[in-house]
């Protein structure tokens, strides 16, 4: 679907870019997300990445796997704008939250706040596409070059790491 989407893109369709958005957006996103761990940067990753998309359509191959291809952009991206910001001052933004990027892109907010700051950054990138974007374990392994089996493990660890965060662990002793 996102192949014919991108060819009729590269043909001038630009009603096309609005639908190959929906389908990758929360992909975009949870990559930018998980490399950056800042909401605010993630959105601005998002809006160079499909920059990026717009400007290279032409180059995508017909046949390859275009939302490996989309998420691809999106991680180089993110880890440019990363080496970039370690020579910047940054802020805290717990200690000044006016500063950074409020807008809500999905409706799990406090879990994955959660997540994002307990879980290391490749299983909280492969936990958000498989959980909240609906990638499939291949799809993943391709956009982060990485076994099938060495994504399902970090999912499968990634989970019950957020199932013993919220496990009640109050109550009286017996």
């Amino acid at each position: 679907m996102l192949d014919k989407l991108i060819k009729r893109l590269n043909s001038g369709d630009y009603d096309a870019f609005e639908k190959i958005y929906d389908a990758t957006r929360k992909g975009v996103y949870y990559v930018a997300l998980s490399v950056l761990r800042e909401r605010s940067l993630a959105e601005d990753v998002m809006q160079s990445t499909y920059i990026k998309v717009l400007k290279n359509a032409s180059q995508y191959k017909q046949g390859t796997n275009a939302s490996a291809w989309i998420l691809t952009i999106a991680k180089n991206e993110a880890l440019n704008l990363k080496k970039y910001r370690r020579r910047e001052v940054t802020y805290d933004q717990d200690a000044n939250p006016i500063i950074f990027g409020s807008t809500e892109t999905d409706d799990y907010g406090l879990l994955i706040d959660a997540a994002r700051k307990t879980l290391p950054q490749d299983e909280f990138t492969i936990l958000m596409l498989i959980a909240a974007c609906g990638y499939k374990r291949r799809e993943i392994a391709a956009v982060l070059e990485m076994p099938i089996s060495t994504v399902t493990w970090k999912y499968n660890n990634a989970i019950a790491e957020m199932r013993k965060q919220f496990t009640y662990k109050g109550g009286k002793k017996k």
